[in-house]
């Protein structure tokens, strides 16, 4: 019955994007680099945060972005406040989400590193820990088997464009763009 249901529910052929809203529930990671940091969210909109590490080598991932990469935080926070995270991916995944780079400090509450309902803790001393928790995103995992797509993450793969002069100056750097090359095909 179960097997009925999933392929009758557009599900088939979908399983990637499933396992894509899977990822995209949580987060984890440990680092080790100098520096200090206490950092706690319920949401985007309420965050403390604390501290500062600097060319910390962290391993896990965020949500479905995950690899080793140097990372740097520094900023203070309650409720409202300002933070800058950057990431340099050394192995893995080059996209790991991090601020937009033409901004080094941004509102807590702007962050785009994190999800609108997502709840995170770290604490790193040293040597440190991130954890975190999106309930939205679980409620997206779930409604993706009824081909329902909350958060409008699941998309068909496109390719991205050979040179940088097939790019739209004006399309965000991390958003692929159909490039406008022949087809080898043809």
């Amino acid at each position: 019955m179960f097997l009925i249901v999933i392929s009758t529910s557009g599900c088939t052929g979908r399983w990637e994007q499933r396992a894509n809203d899977f990822a995209d529930i949580g987060r984890l990671n440990v680092g080790a680099g100098f520096g200090a940091s206490i950092d706690a969210s319920a949401t985007r909109y309420g965050r403390i945060s604390a501290g500062s590490y600097e060319n910390t080598t962290k391993v896990g991932f965020v949500g479905r972005e995950g690899g080793v990469w140097k990372e740097d935080r520094h900023g203070i926070a309650f409720i409202n406040g300002y933070t800058e995270t950057t990431r340099d991916p050394i192995y893995g995944n080059a996209w790991l989400p991090e601020p937009d780079p033409a901004s080094e400090l941004q509102p807590a509450w702007a962050d785009t590193e994190r999800g609108a309902a997502e709840f995170t803790f770290s604490l790193h001393v040293l040597v440190g820990f991130e954890v975190g928790f999106d309930p939205g995103q679980l409620l997206d995992f779930v409604l993706g088997f009824a081909g329902v797509d909350i958060y409008r993450d699941d998309r068909e793969r496109q390719r991205w464009p050979r040179s940088l002069d097939a790019v739209d100056p004006a399309a965000s750097p991390r958003e692929p763009q159909d490039a406008p090359f022949p087809d080898p095909a043809n």
